[in-house]
């Protein structure tokens, strides 16, 4: 099987955007949102993290629910085990109040994904960013919040843009259906659901630095996580489906603000 690997110990995603976002001025857009509007944001172009003056208040509080409409990609041969994956990544986000639906779309990759059987071949991240969008037009669906492409052609994960829920032209992710480090050798300790709330958490203004490796034990343990560290940290042999405090704040503030549900 061919596939796309970002290295043993790489991260999921990069903490910048595709095609020149990651020079983009970092602003307060205060002025180009409504006085109602719940999150003051920057530039959708602008994928980096918000200013600090500009960071929500903790939302410590998980009793009022920001549902959350997810698009799930998965060529037919994946079908049944993307659905299974899924489960872990819906259960992530109701247990910090962000009830999911799942909506699933079988696709078709391109041919020349598959052709190309050389060690790190396959399509890069650009191509199958390409190729998610242009299911859609360009942009995701209406009333769907993100897209996220559970795939064979990519081990890890990556996100269009931090915060990408904010443009219906970036709010588009991807990952493993079944992880291997280097494409090669399968991870026992490697959720694929995980991954995927980890992708789709960085569309909601999560980073890799908001996580911790104390918070996902001994509740991580229980549920059946066997890795200590929370939802958003970089490494995937490490991450359990537990998003800690910093994490969920961040998450649950920008589903307030954005998500359709």
């Amino acid at each position: 099987m061919n596939r796309t690997t970002l290295g043993a110990v790489a991260c999921f995603a990069v903490l910048v955007a595709l095609a020149g976002s990651a020079t983009g001025a970092v602003s307060s857009a205060a002025e180009r949102l409504p006085a109602s509007h719940g999150l003051v944001d920057v530039d959708p172009e602008d994928c980096l993290q918000i200013p600090p003056e500009d960071v929500p208040p903790l939302a410590v509080s998980m009793d009022e629910k920001f549902p959350l409409e997810i698009r799930v990609l998965a060529e037919a041969r994946d079908l049944t085990t993307v659905k299974r994956n899924m489960k872990v990544t819906k259960g992530a986000f109701a247990r910090i109040g962000l009830p999911v639906k799942l909506r699933y779309q079988t696709v078709v990759a391109p041919d020349e994904w598959t052709a190309d059987t050389s060690f790190g071949g396959g399509p890069a991240q650009a191509e199958i960013l390409d190729f998610m969008k242009s299911i859609f037009g360009g942009e995701r669906p209406s009333g769907v919040d993100v897209v996220y492409f559970m795939t064979q052609h990519w081990d890890g994960g990556f996100a269009d843009c931090i915060g990408g829920i904010r443009a219906a032209d970036r709010a588009f992710a991807f990952g493993s259906v079944e992880y291997a480090i280097e494409g090669v050798v399968p991870s026992p300790t490697v959720d694929e659901g995980a991954i995927a709330a980890h992708e789709i958490g960085h569309l909601l203004g999560a980073h890799h630095h908001y996580a911790n490796c104390a918070e996902a034990l001994p509740s991580g343990a229980i549920r059946g996580d066997t890795n200590p560290c929370t939802t958003m940290w970089p490494l995937a042999a490490s991450i359990s489906s537990t998003f800690g405090l910093l994490e969920r704040s961040f998450i649950r503030s920008y589903a307030a603000a954005y998500a359709k549900g």
